[in-house]
């Protein structure tokens, strides 16, 4: 459901409620390819990104989001619901605790912040790319 609403998007119009769904899926804000194109799109239009996004060398030729595989996901019938309904109703917190040990607050503190500030430097050592200046810079 995922790639043909990118296909559809890229190469066509999402409807609304398409639109919700497609942006509310973790793959499209956890992919930095997807997330970088529609950057780009918003910046410089989505003829442009689509040339790019088809003419790198950096993405598998079975990947790229060609019109091809748009129109292969076009033969199938996609039917969107959305369902609304009541959440179920939680038990009311008053906030009283019976005693300090319930929470924990007489147990020895066990780390501090300071220890999440230890930096291993290998862990900086992996070039990172850059996909939206890579899609958006130069003429093309």
């Amino acid at each position: 459901m995922h790639e043909y609403l990118w296909l559809k998007m890229l190469w066509n119009e999402l409807t609304k409620d398409e639109w919700e769904l497609f942006y509310s899926m973790p793959e499209t804000l956890n992919n930095e390819i997807i997330y970088s194109s529609l950057r780009a799109i918003n910046f410089q239009g989505k003829r442009k990104t689509r040339r790019r996004l088809l003419n790198t060398p950096l993405i598998d030729e079975k990947d790229k989001p060609s019109y091809d595989r748009y129109r292969g996901f076009m033969r199938l019938k996609v039917e969107i619901s959305r369902e609304i309904r009541r959440l179920p109703k939680v038990p009311k917190f008053s906030g009283y605790i019976k005693s300090a040990s319930a929470v924990g607050s007489k147990s020895p503190r066990k780390s501090s912040f300071l220890d999440l500030m230890v930096v291993n430097e290998d862990d900086y050592m992996e070039i990172v790319f850059d996909w939206f200046t890579y899609l958006t810079i130069g003429e093309n």
